[in-house]
């Protein structure tokens, strides 16, 4: 699941860690049903929980009614490493709405992504960049209609 965004048009990996890790997350609930722990980040990160779509839904509601969800742009300046288990599911949950909200526009997205990461040298931007040119959202915009998807989504 973690090679298929980065073998889309060429092998280097010009997407966000949280993009990377959200898509295969979106693989391993496609596949088995749920996520599951894969890499050595989420084996040593004991707050890690791997679950069902349903599991992490409720979560991810939860959380938002709460007013817990970590917000975006602090997502997008961290690693991999430092991400908690309300972050896997955000990201994975990020990822899912993307790709259902246009699923064409989904892999002209991808390859946006890269192609500008790889112009810019910068992933963060590249990702900025593309979002608008692609789906005529900002990063806060996509943070505003998933968090309103996700509070109408059933579990």
């Amino acid at each position: 699941a973690h090679m298929n965004p980065g073998e889309w048009r060429d092998p280097s990996r010009d997407l966000p860690d949280w993009l990377h890790e959200g898509w295969a997350r979106v693989q391993e609930m496609d596949r088995f049903g749920e996520a599951r722990v894969q890499c050595h980040a989420e084996v040593v990160n004991l707050d890690f929980r791997s679950g069902k779509r349903s599991y992490y839904v409720k979560e991810l509601q939860r959380e938002l009614g709460k007013g817990r969800l970590v917000p975006f742009s602090e997502i997008s300046r961290s690693h991999l490493d430092q991400y908690s288990a309300l972050v896997h599911m955000q990201i994975w949950s990020v990822t899912d709405y993307l790709r259902r909200c246009d699923p064409a526009a989904f892999p002209r997205l991808i390859a946006r992504i890269k192609c500008l990461s790889a112009e810019l040298g910068d992933d963060k931007e590249g990702f900025a960049r593309a979002l608008e040119e692609v789906l005529n959202l900002t990063p806060l915009g996509l943070e505003e209609a998933w968090k309103a998807d996700l509070a109408k989504q059933r579990p």
